[in-house]
């Protein structure tokens, strides 16, 4: 009788924790994206630039935009373009598959003190340091380390909210101006030009380089379309008829580009 009155007084007092025991689990707190105080806007920053030339920035400048192409689909490489209410920049960017951490759409800040700002051929991009390049000896602007992403005091990319959103310019190819480097922008009304059609958009089978196609407008107005022979579609057949392309917008010399980020653009 006793180790049964014992049995008995068990049960009672787990069965007394249990009932008073919650048993959902709490979900982690979500974590409110990062913002830090900004002093400049992208144009601030592009105005320091003096073409051919290699520009520290001095001052203690903070500025944030919005990713509009990163290196997802391979047509991008080790080159971040974001973009502001007031203009958009190149950032040059020691990584691969850096998308994973800064997508098309999420805000970065970055403490442009002590970053360079130079040119290649004439589109606007910044670095880390300037440095001599492997092949030629000639100076180059070098990629900012990805180490000096992240969310410390020492970062220089700090990565903020997700799924922010710049929706593209609709321009002409006569109107795309400088104003427009470096950033997302819509042609209506364009085709390939004949002798493109029939081909792959770039060299699948033999990456290597990055192919140049032609398209038109109706008046035959004509721009460069850049294709990496690393871009996931790189082997997907040039299309027929007309249309419209949304891309970021850049140049070479007094070249007029567009570089697309997936074949939904």
């Amino acid at each position: 009788m006793k180790y049964t009155s014992l049995f008995f007084l068990s049960v009672l007092f787990l069965f007394g924790m249990n009932s008073c025991v919650d048993n959902v689990i709490d979900e982690p707190p979500v974590k409110d994206a990062i913002t830090l105080d900004t002093n400049a806007t992208v144009a601030d920053i592009k105005s320091k630039l003096v073409l051919g030339q290699f520009t520290q920035i001095t001052e203690d400048l903070v500025f944030d935009a919005i990713v509009v192409a990163d290196d997802e689909s391979g047509n991008f490489y080790k080159e971040l373009i974001i973009q502001d209410e007031t203009a958009g920049i190149a950032v040059r960017l020691e990584a691969n598959n850096f998308y994973t951490t800064l997508p098309v759409g999420r805000k970065v800040f970055i403490r442009a003190k002590d970053l360079y700002i130079s040119d290649y051929n004439g589109l606007p991009q910044i670095g880390y340091v300037v440095g001599p390049n492997a092949n030629t000896g000639n100076d180059e602007l070098k990629t900012i380390p990805f180490s000096l992403v992240g969310e410390d005091d020492a970062a220089v990319i700090v990565p903020g909210a997700r799924n922010q959103t710049i929706d593209p310019t609709t321009v002409t190819i006569n109107t795309l101006g400088n104003a427009a480097l470096n950033t997302l922008v819509k042609i209506d009304e364009l085709q390939f030009v004949d002798g493109e059609l029939g081909q792959s958009y770039a060299n699948a089978s033999d990456p290597q380089t990055t192919q140049n196609r032609t398209i038109e407008d109706c008046d035959g107005n004509r721009l460069t379309l850049r294709c990496s022979d690393y871009a996931s579609w790189a082997g997907e057949a040039i299309p027929e008829g007309k249309g419209s392309i949304i891309g970021i917008y850049s140049i070479f010399g007094d070249t007029k580009q567009l570089r697309f980020r997936n074949l939904e653009d």
